[in-house]
């Protein structure tokens, strides 16, 4: 039985995520009614998984055109197509109050996001909008683009998984040069190439707004990412850069360095699952002496050794702004993992520190076990997937229980406990 619209705050649909019951026709018709009726407080409504298609979308449309309470509407993961969004699009146009569209992993295409655009032009509420996976391409990226450039009020746009390459990029870049709304920006597992991040860095140039742009998942490459460094030593508002899985090798990982010398804003970087190395590393903790910014770094799965590790431990040791690394699935060992003790002796910021699936044996985790006797900031430490013994394991737990004060803590003991061989 439904709540009553009277007292509903906030709802899913009836059926079982886990079952994926859908729930279609006269029956979901009924319940958009009565959850969303004109006396409705309704504030948030979740379909998703819930077979919804076209033809259901009508009874949907025909209370979002005159609703007063919903915010946020979740249909993602249905099977509404272009007409559909076609059916919603006319709703939007005349909604005032909804602020958050979810329709992702839907098949509106081109045709749907046109729709979808041409409402944009005429509301001024929706500020969220996920679009992943929704097969919009070059040509849905371009009509994107064109919208965003007179949008003034959408915040946040999902396009990832939507086979944009270079030319839908490009569009997209454009419209960035002129918007001064849009704050986060998801085009991870796209087509982007070298041409394509070209082109975000020329629009980065200019931006101000954007603070958060997620290009993970495509295939930058060294010459794209050269290219977005000379834009992050000018762009002074970015704060999230995603860049994992983007074919960055040494050089890529020097040309950021040489933006991380001169950013003063990003606070937020992953580069993992790249191939940067040991002269990466080394070359990224020369720009991060000179970086009081940046706050988190996810290097995991680069092809790092002790000597990267080593080069990226003078930063932990000097530089106290760093509140996280990660650097799983490396080529570190015990020289590597001894120098990063020495340099947590001396650290006062780092909180959390993960070297899960390295190359770390027992003399390297009671070098760290000794370490965090001394420091008392450190509150995460992965160690699993290593090659430290169980003797070792409870050997360096025994050196943390000597320090009374880490009893209060048992966050340490329960990173050491999970050690396996």
């Amino acid at each position: 039985m439904l709540p009553t619209p009277s007292t509903v705050r906030r709802v899913s649909a009836p059926g079982s995520p886990a079952g994926r019951v859908p729930i279609v026709g006269a029956e979901l018709r009924q319940a958009i009614r009565s959850l969303a009726g004109s006396d409705s407080t309704l504030t948030a409504l979740s379909l998703t998984e819930r077979g919804v298609g076209d033809g259901d979308l009508r009874a949907l449309a025909e209370v979002l055109a005159h609703n007063r309470s919903l915010v946020t509407l979740d249909l993602r993961c249905n099977r509404i197509g272009a007409s559909g969004a076609q059916v919603l699009a006319g709703a939007l146009a005349q909604n005032v109050c909804l602020k958050e569209l979810s329709l992702g992993d839907n098949q509106i295409g081109v045709g749907g996001t046109q729709a979808l655009v041409e409402a944009l032009a005429q509301n001024r509420c929706l500020i969220s909008l996920d679009l992943w996976r929704n097969q919009i391409g070059d040509s849905g990226a371009q009509v994107l683009g064109g919208a965003l450039m007179r949008n003034k009020y959408l915040v946040r746009l999902n396009l990832c998984k939507n086979q944009i390459g270079t030319i839908g990029t490009q569009a997209l870049a454009g419209a960035l040069a002129q918007n001064r709304c849009l704050a986060e920006l998801d085009l991870s597992y796209n087509q982007i190439d070298s041409s394509g991040a070209q082109a975000l860095a020329g629009a980065l140039r200019w931006n101000g707004c954007l603070t958060s742009l997620n290009l993970g998942g495509n295939q930058i490459g060294t010459s794209g990412m050269q290219g977005l460094a000379g834009a992050l030593a000018l762009n002074r508002g970015l704060t999230r850069l995603c860049l994992w899985n983007n074919q960055i090798d040494a050089i890529g990982a020097q040309a950021m360095a040489w933006a991380l010398a001169r950013n003063r804003c990003l606070n937020w970087l992953s580069l993992k699952e790249n191939q940067i190395g040991d002269g990466g590393a080394q070359a990224l903790a020369n720009g991060l002496a000179q970086n009081s910014c940046l706050k988190e770094l996810n290097l995991g799965d680069n092809e790092i050794g002790d000597s990267g590790a080593q080069a990226l431990a003078t930063v932990v040791a000097r530089r106290h702004s760093l509140s996280k690394l990660v650097l799983w699935h490396n080529e570190i060992a015990a020289g590597g993992a001894q120098k990063l003790a020495e340099a947590l002796m001396q650290n006062r910021c780092l909180a959390e520190l993960n070297l899960s699936d390295n190359q770390i044996d027992d003399s390297g985790a009671q070098a760290l076990a000794k370490a965090l006797e001394d420091n008392g900031c450190l509150t995460r430490l992965d160690l699993s997937g290593n090659r430290i013994s169980a003797g070792g394991a409870q050997i360096s737990i025994d050196s943390l229980l000597r320090c009374n004060r880490l009893a209060a803590r048992p966050e340490y003991f329960a990173a050491w406990r999970s050690l396996r061989g």
